[in-house]
């Protein structure tokens, strides 16, 4: 993975190519894809961008849709070698699209019975115990973790339908409110589902997030059906102007408060027009602590119909898991709206 673009140091077609002793050629179908492609963004082909087209004779080259730089699948050494593009995008597409699809083929086996769960606001080892509480039939089957920030996925397998349902039906019981999904989705794909099921649409707006909220909620095709808007509301000025936050709310108790989170909830709901409104504010760090308010002190508001509520929070990590924790919690509770 890696090294096959147009720079010095993008050395991997001739490092393999001095293992394997092929010669290193113009692929031209890949030219003609890279001109077309460089056409489409209104540049030209030069001589340093054609180094994406050059090859090791005689292996399969493999398109890649994401970007430039051509795949290569080739035998050598009584090995099968594929040189993949190193961008996570185009890896990830070419892994896809190629990778996998050769890997079945070679390798076929039959799909066993998965079912994995998405729970929201655990960590993995609360997970595990209260899993052995439960009684999970840990003996006959073994989850596989995966932990994200403010989730954990939790992969069940078996060749038995039966008891992966079993033991689905465990993890259902033992955690009735934390699960948003039995397919993998992420908490904005699972979000987007159950606000298209009611028929109600979603507002926010984001103080510490800075629109880290709505980027993970627009990220979701088809959000727009749901997704009415949202005002990044960073400094007071905008939270009095925008959001309509009262001044008195912003002096006597701070931006950072459930007062503020609230008037916020409620402010753009209206200013969108949405069913629900719903609000982050608080203190992403590393500077910004106050007495009584410490680094990772976030509320989050909620209004809907007639009433308006705030929950506080208390995150740790850096900047970027402290707003990642705010913005997934924040949907956490949209579920529940």
């Amino acid at each position: 993975s890696g090294g096959l673009g147009p720079t010095g140091d993008d050395c991997t077609r001739d490092a393999v190519a001095a293992i394997t002793g092929d010669a290193i050629v113009i692929d031209p179908g890949t030219e003609k894809h890279m001109e077309a492609w460089l056409v489409e963004r209104g540049r030209t082909l030069t001589p340093e961008l054609a180094r994406h087209a050059l090859v090791l004779q005689g292996a399969t080259v493999l398109a890649n849709c994401a970007g430039l730089a051509a795949g290569q699948h080739l035998q050598a050494l009584s090995r099968d070698l594929f040189l993949l593009p190193g961008p996570p995008v185009e890896f990830d597409t070419m892994t896809d699209d190629h990778l996998i699809p050769w890997l079945r083929r070679r390798y076929p086996v039959s799909p066993m019975p998965c079912v994995e769960l998405g729970l929201i606001g655990l960590g993995e080892s609360d997970v595990e115990k209260r899993l052995h509480e439960a009684g999970f039939p840990f003996a006959r089957i073994m989850p596989a973790y995966c932990a994200g920030v403010g989730v954990v996925y939790l992969t069940l397998r078996d060749p038995d339908p039966a008891l992966v349902e079993h033991a689905a039906s465990v993890v259902e019981h033992a955690f009735p409110s934390a699960i948003f999904t039995r397919s993998g989705e992420t908490p904005a794909e699972a979000l987007l589902k159950h606000f298209i099921s009611s028929g109600r649409t979603l507002g926010v707006a984001e103080s510490c997030t800075g629109g880290l909220l709505g980027g993970l909620l627009t990220a979701v095709s088809g959000s727009s059906a749901y997704f009415a808007g949202g005002v990044i509301a960073y400094s007071n000025r905008v939270k009095e102007s925008l959001l309509h936050v009262p001044g008195h709310i912003l002096e006597s108790q701070g931006a950072v408060s459930a007062a503020c989170a609230e008037a916020m909830a409620v402010g753009v709901r209206k200013a969108v027009g949405a069913d629900i409104g719903l609000s982050i504010t608080g203190i992403a760090g590393p500077g910004g602590a106050e007495t009584g308010k410490p680094v990772g002190r976030v509320y989050i508001g909620v209004a809907s119909g007639d009433s308006v509520n705030s929950c506080e929070c208390r995150f740790h990590g850096d900047r970027e898991t402290i707003r990642m924790r705010s913005a997934v919690k924040a949907i956490e509770i949209a579920f529940t709206h």
